[in-house]
């Protein structure tokens, strides 16, 4: 195993105003100063002011008395800045001892061999002008309670555009390096954020509380500095499915190869040697997405890369509950649901090769083939677009309706796997509903537990992640093969997410 070890000095001053005028308009006002060493000299420390406004409109027009059902009103706005600092050793460099391969799996080359020590420059440049990553945010909302607090509302829209977005951008490499971290990206977010709380039943017998959440978040990358980028690539993707900053896209969008198919009008289109697809289309009348088949009846791969997933949902949501029993026993829940996103599952397009996915069961006999000659396979005869890559909608080219054998010829030694095959053929939808709790709460009534020298006892058990539907053929659509990066969507034999049983008791004095 290998050991690292940096440290990194920051520093941070802040002074902060408050006014309050008449209990119902707050004005708060803010300004930090951060420092960090992984700076250079001359970006060493960095301003950042921050302002805010709450009116509790409800008291200034008194409309709880001309609205008796609604209890309050609060509009509020903010706006703010806040920076991110560079990763150590990105504005001066330095050596360290590293593992030297060809890019197979085979053994690597070590710089340190033998007992004779080594070391090696890294492959980013030095960039000592690198300023902060800063982000500027406005956002805006209003909260409404109704029914003596039973009922709360709370509705948030904000935007915010990072400048000067830090990224590993490509160099060339007659420079000697591979790649130089740059204030490079303008990235642009924006979205709504709703939540809702109900009592519907309250008593001192018998209580519900009921409550949820919805937002919804709209990533775009503006820009990449140089105009004529249109993408960076990003830490913590696969081989087969990179994770990128691509101009008009989220951030961490996955490019990869696919299949040759009819392109829409803003796109390139597909690159095939010795065929014009783009014309094949045409002549056909096919619409947008049509798959191209050859003479054989197999797909052919295009040979241009492209964004093949996007692991930005298109929403996300949780609804929670609670009923509580007699003051001292509680039982309560919680649903947390993801609508679209897409992953790219690539555990299944291993097993197709291997030939240990369920899918690959029903195969043609197929022939040991010699080396550098296909395969000759005979039955399991299918027709792509109709009994294999069924959810084609349309399919085109001169191999339409075609009966081929599908065996060993296309799992592993042709398309139809991760290795060999193009990506986008296993990137699948990741929503999920997930009961992500149920719990029990029981509190020990306060005689019992003052004879046991406490103020108070409380017992819990509560069980995490217990049920997902999906329609994710993996284990679980909300892993990560590079954990916690800005790239996801990335199952390459993930670890799914743990089912727990948590017994805890709490104890006061």
């Amino acid at each position: 195993p290998d050991n690292y070890e940096y440290h990194i000095r920051s520093e941070s001053w802040f002074g902060q105003a408050q006014v309050n005028l008449f209990d119902q308009l707050f004005l708060t006002g803010a300004l930090r100063n951060d420092g960090f060493s992984t700076f250079a000299e001359s970006q060493k420390r960095h301003w950042y002011p921050k302002a805010s406004a709450a009116w509790t409109f409800s008291e200034t027009f008194g409309l709880a008395d001309r609205f008796p059902a609604l209890a309050s009103a609060k509009a509020r706005v903010a706006w703010g800045q806040a920076g991110n600092e560079p990763p150590v050793y990105g504005v001066i460099g330095g050596f360290s001892g590293a593992d030297l391969a060809d890019g197979s799996w085979g053994t690597f080359i070590r710089t340190t061999t033998g007992g004779q020590g080594g070391l090696v420059r890294g492959a980013a440049r030095d960039q000592p002008d690198l300023g902060p990553e800063r982000t500027t945010e406005t956002e805006a909302g209003i909260d409404l309670n109704f029914l003596q607090d039973r009922l709360g509302l709370s509705a948030t829209y904000y935007y915010s555009l990072t400048d000067d977005a830090i990224l590993q951008a490509p160099l060339a490499r007659s420079t000697g390096f591979f790649q130089q971290l740059q204030n490079t990206a303008s990235i642009r977010n924006k979205g709504w954020e709703f939540t809702a709380d109900l009592i519907p039943v309250q008593s001192k017998a018998f209580t519900w509380t009921i409550g949820g959440n919805w937002s919804k978040n709209d990533n775009l990358v503006l820009t990449l500095g140089d105009s004529a980028r249109t993408f960076i690539g990003l830490a913590g993707g696969f081989t087969s499915a990179s994770g990128a900053a691509v101009v008009g896209y989220p951030v961490g969008v996955l490019r990869g190869a696919d299949f040759a198919r009819c392109r829409g009008a803003n796109e390139p289109p597909a690159s095939v040697t010795g065929v014009d697809v783009a014309a094949v289309c045409a002549a056909a009348n096919a619409p947008e997405g049509a798959l191209y088949l050859d003479a054989n009846g197999f797909p052919v791969q295009d040979q241009t890369l492209r964004v093949i997933a996007i692991p930005e949902p298109d929403w996300t949501a949780g609804i929670r509950s609670s009923v509580t029993l007699f003051s001292n026993i509680q039982v309560s829940g919680l649903l947390d649901i993801r609508k679209g996103g897409q992953m790219w599952n690539g555990t299944r397009g291993a097993l197709y090769s291997y030939g240990t996915h369920g899918d690959t069961d029903a195969r043609a006999t197929c022939t040991a083939p010699a080396a550098n000659s296909p395969a000759t396979c005979t039955g399991n005869e299918r027709v792509f677009g109709q009994t294999i890559l069924e959810h084609e909608k349309a399919v085109v080219g001169p191999g339409v309706g075609k009966s081929v054998p599908i065996g060993e010829n296309w799992w592993r030694l042709g398309l139809g796997n991760n290795f060999s095959g193009p990506s986008e053929q296993f990137v699948e939808d990741a929503g999920f509903v997930k009961l992500r709790e149920i719990a029990v709460n029981y509190r020990v009534p306060v005689s019992l537990s003052r004879r046991m020298g406490m103020s108070g006892i409380d017992l819990r058990l509560a069980g995490r992640n217990l049920k997902t539907w999906t329609n994710y053929t993996g284990y679980d659509p909300e892993t990560n093969l590079g954990g916690g990066s800005n790239v996801t969507g990335v199952d390459y034999f993930n670890n799914p997410q743990t089912r727990q049983w948590i017994l805890s008791v709490g104890l006061n004095r």
